[in-house]
């Protein structure tokens, strides 16, 4: 395990994660704002990465707050903190090509690469051949 949370914390898989999430407007810690945290960024990220080698991370609590829907009504939204996407971020790239390797070849739903458009066409092959 301290292996995949060593590739996790790792500066290359941290900083591949941050490129995909900079333009991210989220807090990054409840009482960090996203300006706070990026007069700081390397301080903020090398104390990320040594939780998350060390197994000590832990996300904070999900933010909700409400959206006015067309009818008048609301519903509420969830949304995780910049830190915690980025952790998430980081760990989905690891694991992802592991985790590829067994899956199964008709499988789509959730995959990388693959679409609804193409699960149809592999179920209309299927029923072309019964």
């Amino acid at each position: 395990m301290s292996t995949i949370l060593s590739q996790v914390a790792s500066p290359t898989n941290l900083n591949a994660a941050w490129r995909r999430l900079r333009t991210d407007k989220a807090y990054w810690r409840p009482s960090i704002s996203r300006s706070e945290m990026e007069r700081n960024l390397l301080l903020h990220l090398l104390t990320l990465a040594q939780e998350l080698e060390t197994g000590t991370f832990r996300p904070d609590q999900v933010r909700f707050f409400p959206v006015a829907k067309g009818d008048g009504g609301q519903r509420i939204i969830s949304s995780h903190f910049l830190r915690d996407k980025l952790g998430q971020r980081a760990l989905l790239s690891i694991l992802t090509p592991i985790a590829e390797q067994y899956f199964h070849h008709d499988s789509f739903g959730y995959r990388p690469g693959r679409s609804i458009d193409m699960a149809l066409a592999r179920v209309r092959q299927f029923v072309a051949k019964a």
